[in-house]
This record gives C-alpha cells, sequence and structure tokens, in this order.
C-alpha cells in the first residue's frame, strides 16, 4: 500500500494579498455605506417578492410556463432575501439603542 505524502496546499497560498491590494479590498468596502448596503437588500427583497408573485400568479392561473420547481427556488430566494432584511433591521436598531445608551 502506498501513501501520497502530504504537500503544500497551493490554494492557501492564494489567499494571500500583498499590502497594496489589501489595502484596495479595505477602501472598496469602505465605500460602502450601511444605508448603499440596506437600500440594496431592500431592492432584492422587491425583486424577490415580484419574481415570487409572478410565479404564484402563473401556477394558480395555470400557465404553461409555470414550473414547480422554478417556483419553489424563488420561494426560497424570498425567504432568504426576508431572513436577510430582518437581521439587517434588528441589528441596526439594536446598534441605535447601544449608541444611545452610551454615556457622555
Amino acid at each position: 500500500m502506498f501513501i501520497v505524502p502530504m504537500s503544500r496546499l497551493e490554494r492557501m497560498d492564494g489567499m494571500r494579498t500583498s499590502e497594496g491590494e489589501a489595502a484596495s479590498q479595505q477602501q472598496r468596502l469602505q465605500g460602502n455605506s450601511f444605508a448603499q448596503m440596506f437600500n440594496e437588500s431592500l431592492r432584492s427583497l422587491e425583486q424577490a417578492q415580484q419574481a415570487a408573485d409572478e410565479d404564484a400568479l402563473d401556477l394558480a392561473m395555470g400557465a404553461s410556463g409555470a414550473d414547480l420547481h422554478t417556483i419553489m427556488i424563488n420561494a426560497a430566494v424570498l425567504e432568504s432575501a426576508v431572513k436577510t432584511t430582518v437581521q439587517l433591521t434588528s441589528r441596526a436598531v439594536t446598534s441605535y439603542k447601544e449608541i444611545m445608551s452610551m454615556q457622555v
């Protein structure tokens, strides 16, 4: 029985970034404000709601293009979007309450 010796993982080497790349990533992350991220989440929620509503209407009307698999995927996407939006909202409210309770 032959056992292959362990070698260095190439994927781990690729994960390391240089200082310049790390600084550019940090600047890119700082450019997005919480308001932009929250608005993007709300937009994706609205899109998911529209897609799920259209699918439900197509299924109820018996449209020939109504695929149950696609309908279930869109429903799962909607559920995920709702959970994400609720989490963002609750974290924002919690952070606001924590900041307001700080003594000056």
